[in-house]
């Protein structure tokens, strides 16, 4: 960072130095001082895309949304190629909920750079969002031929092929994640998950138990775990994998659902209304927990 500072100070007008030293001094953590050095840069070379690009930077590491969004279309406006900026901006609207502006934004990245490996991944990631399966995949296969060892791109393809439907080759793909991640939590969370749908039941509780290894606070590994579990005739050991669940998030309709059968299988018909009833309360639309709540309250005979 000095010497970039110091770059900047003996050549004024090389741009170089002045995207450096924000660069340098956000990586720091010193927002300020890159807002400082992209702003001088404009003063200088006004428009310049860089510049724009290091502004928008700042502001979205700050969490100024809409002032990130404006620096990084002025810096597509002065370089409609700059793939970087299209990239933070896809991010940007991903992060925002704005899915259609997400895929364009992706789209633009691997139109500019088909050797991006991480720009495929993203747009996959878009893709199944949006419900298109197909492009999902073609897009995180093409971002695994890229780059073989990206394990976030291994378990995207995963995540698409099981939602197409193609339980096999989502494991196939797990696993091949896992192997280069084994101690990332949620690459070991959709490793289980795979192994669930292919009824590999004693491997995936093992899976989910080493994701919960990592992350003692995985609502959704200690829901799945429970349900596997209830699935192989673990009640108890279900209930409170659940309960745990809950605890970490009370609004959890799903752990509150399924603990409200592990309870009445374990014969607290009591408990299961109980737990049946907060889950029609948090989803009064859910045929399903109307459904269990029926259930619960012919096994207390209110009918």
């Amino acid at each position: 960072r000095a010497s970039f500072a110091r770059a900047s100070e003996l050549a004024p007008g090389l741009p170089e130095a002045w995207i450096n030293l924000s660069t340098a001094c956000l990586e720091a953590g010193d927002d300020v001082a890159a807002r400082a050095a992209c702003e001088r840069l404009l003063a200088l070379v006004p428009g310049h895309a860089d510049a724009e690009f290091g502004l928008g930077l700042v502001h979205s590491h700050a969490g100024r949304t809409q002032a990130a969004q404006a620096a990084l279309r002025r810096a597509i406006a002065s370089d409609p190629a700059h793939a970087p900026a299209w990239t933070e901006l896809g991010l940007l609207a991903r992060a925002a909920g704005d899915r259609a502006a997400a895929i364009e934004a992706f789209e633009r990245v691997v139109a500019l750079d088909p050797g991006s490996p991480v720009g495929h991944m993203n747009l996959g990631v878009q893709l199944r969002a949006a419900g298109d399966f197909a492009g999902a995949i073609a897009c995180q296969r093409r971002a695994v031929a890229l780059d073989p060892g990206n394990a976030g791109a291994w378990s995207n393809l995963g995540n698409a092929l099981e939602d197409s439907g193609d339980a096999h080759g989502a494991l196939e793909a797990q696993t091949r994640a896992a192997a280069l991640a084994p101690e990332e939590s949620e690459t070991l969370f959709n490793l289980a998950n795979a192994l669930a749908a292919n009824e590999r039941d004693a491997d995936a509780i093992a899976a989910y138990r080493r994701a919960l290894a990592q992350a003692p606070g995985h609502v959704q590994a200690l829901t799945n775990l429970g349900n596997v579990l209830h699935r192989t005739g673990d009640v108890a050991g279900a209930r409170a994998a659940y309960e745990r669940a809950i605890a970490l998030d009370p609004a959890n309709v799903g752990a509150l659902s399924n603990l409200g059968g592990a309870l009445a299988e374990a014969g607290d018909p009591a408990a299961a209304l109980a737990a049946r009833r907060r889950a029609v309360e948090l989803a009064p639309d859910d045929p399903e927990t109307h459904f269990g709540l029926a259930v619960a309250l012919a096994a207390n005979h209110r009918y």
